[in-house]
C-alpha cells in the first residue's frame, strides 16, 4: 500500500500541519484572520509635547500607546490569544507599531507580524490654548514686609519647581501671569487644584495659613458656578 503523501497544493511544503489541505505559511497569506489599522494619526502639542491618546494628553508616548494599539486589532477568524507591541522611531517624530500576535487558527497555534505606521499631527492642546489666553482657575496672593521682598526671587523659583512636577499630571498647573502688589504679588495659576497645593505649601514653610475665598465667573455647561479661588498667604 502507498503511503498517503500529503502536500501543500500552493507551495508543495510538506511541513504539517495543514490547515484546510494549505501549509500554514499559505493558509496565512491567504487568509485575512485579523484586522489592524492601515495607520495611526495621533495629535501632539506642539507647545508642551504632550500626545493625545484616549482623550488624554500625556507626556511619554510609550507605554500609553500600547494598549491604544492592542484595542485596535481584531480577530475576523481563530482566536488571539496574546499581542506584543514595540515601536520603532524610523526618523525624527515617525514611528511604526511592530505587533506580534498569537493566535489560534482553526485551532492551530500561528503567528503573525504586523506593522502600522504612526504619523503625528501638530497640534495645540486644549490646556496650551487655555494657558495662552491666561486662563487661570486661582490665584495666589502672597504678601510680606518689605523686609521679606529679598525671599520673593527663591520662592517664585520653588513655585515654579513644584508646578514643573505637578503639571505631568495636570496640564494647567502653570502660573499664567505675575502682577506686582503694593505687599507682595498675584500669581495667576491655570489649575485650582496646584493653587491650593502652592499655597498650602508657602503657608507651611513660612508657618502661616492660608486665607481663602472665591468668585462666581460664570456657569459651567452643566449649569454648575463657575469659580475662581482666590489663597492669600502672609509670610
Amino acid at each position: 500500500m502507498n503511503e498517503l503523501r500529503e502536500f501543500c497544493p500552493k507551495c508543495g511544503s510538506k511541513e504539517k500541519p495543514f490547515i484546510k489541505g494549505f501549509c500554514m505559511k499559505c493558509f496565512l497569506e491567504s487568509k485575512q484572520l485579523i484586522e489592524v489599522p492601515k495607520e495611526l494619526v495621533l495629535e501632539k502639542c506642539s507647545h508642551c509635547n504632550k500626545f493625545k491618546l484616549r482623550n488624554a494628553w500625556v507626556e511619554e508616548l510609550w507605554p500609553s500607546i500600547e494598549e491604544t494599539i492592542k484595542s485596535k486589532v481584531k480577530a475576523l477568524e481563530g482566536k488571539i490569544v496574546s499581542i506584543e507591541v514595540s515601536l520603532k522611531e524610523e526618523r525624527k517624530e515617525k514611528f511604526t507599531a511592530l505587533i506580534k500576535i498569537k493566535m489560534l487558527a482553526e485551532g492551530n497555534p500561528a503567528q503573525l507580524l504586523k506593522e502600522i505606521p504612526i504619523k503625528l499631527s501638530k497640534v495645540l492642546c486644549d490646556p496650551c490654548m487655555k494657558l495662552s489666553s491666561e486662563y487661570h482657575e486661582a490665584v495666589i496672593q502672597v504678601r510680606f514686609e518689605k523686609e521679606k521682598e529679598k525671599e520673593w526671587t527663591p520662592i517664585l523659583e520653588k513655585m515654579h519647581e513644584k508646578l514643573e512636577s505637578l503639571s505631568k499630571k495636570d496640564s494647567l498647573a502653570k502660573i499664567t501671569k505675575i502682577e506686582k502688589e503694593r505687599k507682595g504679588y498675584d500669581l495667576w495659576i491655570g489649575s485650582k487644584r496646584a493653587g491650593k497645593i502652592l499655597a498650602e505649601d508657602l503657608a507651611k514653610k513660612f508657618n502661616s495659613k492660608v486665607i481663602y475665598s472665591y468668585t462666581t465667573i460664570g456657569l459651567k455647561d452643566s449649569g454648575k458656578q463657575k469659580k475662581r479661588y482666590t489663597f492669600c498667604v502672609r509670610i
